[in-house]
């Protein structure tokens, strides 16, 4: 993970994105989609910023959109991003974040995790499942390594 300065816990977006592993240009397209707010950042939109970067990657089939026409941010991506922002980084490590074409859930527990996966794929439902609880112990680990 990149080295993060952070200057009285906020942080720029550039340090933000470099934290999060995501191009500046991808960080300025979810501040364009009202996911981040460039003046108040802080250590948990790193994972905010991962997660708003990987949704556009969840296209259901039959929803297509000209490649110049305004695109509207799903409420699957509304969902997501409040629920990554609401735990924070004080996620288990385990906590997985499961987004499909209808909204999103957070699994904190293996059983959660296992009935939020297994519970789409017999519906036959594509669905995205991002580790956010990795991502917020890597970010902490992270800032414990630096700090020392």
């Amino acid at each position: 993970m990149a080295r993060t300065p952070q200057r009285a816990g906020r942080w720029s977006l550039r340090q933000v994105s470099l934290a999060a592993g995501v191009s500046l240009a991808t960080a300025r397209a979810v501040v364009r989609a009202g996911h981040l707010d460039p003046a108040a950042l802080t250590a948990d939109d790193v994972v905010v910023l991962k997660v708003a970067a990987m949704l556009p990657s969840l296209q259901p089939i039959g929803e297509l959109r000209p490649a110049n026409a305004t695109r509207q941010v799903p409420k699957r991506e509304i969902e997501a991003v409040l629920l990554t922002r609401q735990a924070g980084l004080g996620l288990p490590e385990l906590a997985t974040l499961v987004v499909t074409a209808d909204g999103a859930s957070l699994a904190v527990t293996i059983a959660e995790v296992s009935a939020a996966t297994l519970g789409t794929v017999t519906q036959g439902k594509p669905y995205l499942a991002l580790p956010v609880g990795r991502w917020a112990s890597d970010l902490k680990s992270a800032a414990v390594t630096e700090a020392a």
